[in-house]
């Protein structure tokens, strides 16, 4: 039972650490976010200032902080008393009403990314991405995928995008499935265990998208490009053509497997 008063506490503080991390960004973020990513969209990039990133300094001070009520509870240090997340680029995950459960530093390093062990946030109970419900509350379609920026990807085709943040997916969050949207479209990645969920219908989706092929690329210096997810997808086609393909598939395919062909 969620003590709602703590809660709303909680939830003030973390406010009050966004906005105090926000003051230490350095006004690059997006641009280097975007190098690193190969992002070039500019669809993609308003979908990255939509979430929110900062780009933390290498060492962060958290002395600012230490007086929050929440403060222990928001898991922002290590044990040697160092910021988390710093040197990293950050973004938050919030629930459907915005307020922030927990932030994620993301670096192309062995680790990938790290999220702040918070007290209200569990991979197991919520999506990243349910900020979306206020405007797209039992959409049409919505698609549910593995990554972070998987969903993002998918968002900066128009579409309302929630990640799972790994290749599980409790039943409780399928429970969430009729506030999501009206057919929830599953988007595993291409890889051994993506296709278990395809092929075994572990999401308990109303369908599921993929593809077939490889990127071709004319430079006959680099091998064709093998896309492993839908990020990478985005990446290499056109945005307003991947579009109308994918919902021409939607309108018309009758498996429950829609596979594209790149």
């Amino acid at each position: 039972m969620i003590d709602l008063k703590e809660f709303e506490l909680y939830a003030q503080d973390f406010a009050r650490v966004w906005k105090y991390f926000k003051s230490l960004e350095n006004g690059s973020t997006y641009e280097e976010l975007c190098s690193l990513r190969f992002y070039t969209d500019s669809s993609m990039v308003a979908v990255l200032k939509e979430v929110g990133f900062i780009k933390l300094p290498d060492e962060v001070d958290l002395e600012p902080l230490r007086q929050l009520p929440s403060y222990s509870e928001l898991g922002l240090e290590t044990k040697t008393g160092r910021c988390l997340l710093e040197g990293r680029f950050v973004f938050p995950v919030k629930d459907m009403l915005g307020n922030i459960l927990a932030l994620i530093g993301w670096y192309p390093d062995e680790k990938k990314y790290i999220t702040t062990p918070s007290k209200y946030f569990s991979r197991k109970h919520i999506f990243f991405g349910l900020e979306q419900l206020g405007r797209n509350l039992h959409s049409d379609v919505a698609f549910v995928c593995e990554g972070i920026f998987d969903s993002l990807s998918l968002r900066s085709l128009g579409y309302p995008a929630y990640a799972t943040m790994g290749v599980e997916l409790s039943k409780s969050k399928q429970l969430l499935y009729p506030l999501l949207g009206r057919k929830v479209i599953g988007v595993s990645d291409r890889d051994r265990a993506g296709s278990k969920v395809r092929d075994h219908d572990k999401w308990n989706c109303t369908k599921y998208l993929t593809w077939v092929g490889e990127y071709e690329v004319e430079d006959e210096a680099i091998e064709n490009i093998r896309i492993k997810d839908i990020d990478d997808l985005v990446k290499l086609y056109d945005v307003e053509s991947l579009r109308e393909v994918i919902d021409e598939e939607l309108a018309t395919s009758q498996g429950k497997i829609i596979k594209l062909e790149v």
